[in-house]
């Protein structure tokens, strides 16, 4: 039976070699000797800070994140999004119906100035996933335009999708040019 590899621990090893409770470290911390708790005195703010690292551009939350890498923080026995936690305590509250969108594109990042309120649409259009990628093109693949007259919309397997007209009925005519005229063989 494999120990865990951390020098002093006699426990069995579960996943990466250490024990469970090394590996919850390592996966809260990305540090498997980490024990960080926090501050539990001093204000929301002093206690938020104890887990930002602002020395670069970014600040990088350093506390526990999610599998998506949105930090996360507790207040008062209630979790919260580091990110917001840190923007309502330091500019105020966030408006009603928008969201804290991340210019930098770091989503551990909780500088408030790297921080914009937008719209939920806003913050989806800015993402980087191959489906908002292809929602922001104007063109299709042959350079004709997106619009209300020559895009076809649909559905299929339950997602929204587009076509050009103009490559359909391109596609249509040489497909029929192929095919042999009805009775000759």
């Amino acid at each position: 039976m494999n120990i865990c590899k951390v020098v002093g621990c006699e426990k069995p090893a579960v996943s990466r070699g250490w024990c469970n409770t090394h590996y919850q470290r390592w996966y809260r911390h990305r540090d498997p000797e980490a024990l960080r708790h926090g501050p539990t005195g001093g204000t929301v703010l002093e206690r938020l800070s104890f887990w930002i690292d602002a020395s670069g551009d970014c600040w990088e939350w350093t506390g526990y994140c999610e599998a998506g890498g949105y930090g996360i923080t507790t207040i008062d026995r209630t979790h919260y999004v580091a990110h917001r936690a840190v923007w309502e305590n330091l500019v105020g509250s966030i408006p009603e119906n928008l969201t804290l969108d991340h210019l930098c594109r770091n989503r551990s990042c909780v500088n408030p100035d790297h921080l914009e309120p937008v719209t939920q649409r806003e913050n989806w259009l800015r993402g980087e996933n191959p489906f908002i990628k292809n929602a922001r093109k104007t063109h299709c693949k042959n350079g004709h335009l997106f619009n209300k007259v020559n895009t076809h919309h649909y559905v299929r397997d339950g997602s929204n999708r587009r076509r050009c007209r103009k490559c359909t009925a391109i596609r249509t005519a040489k497909t029929r040019s192929k095919s042999l005229p009805l009775g000759k063989t």
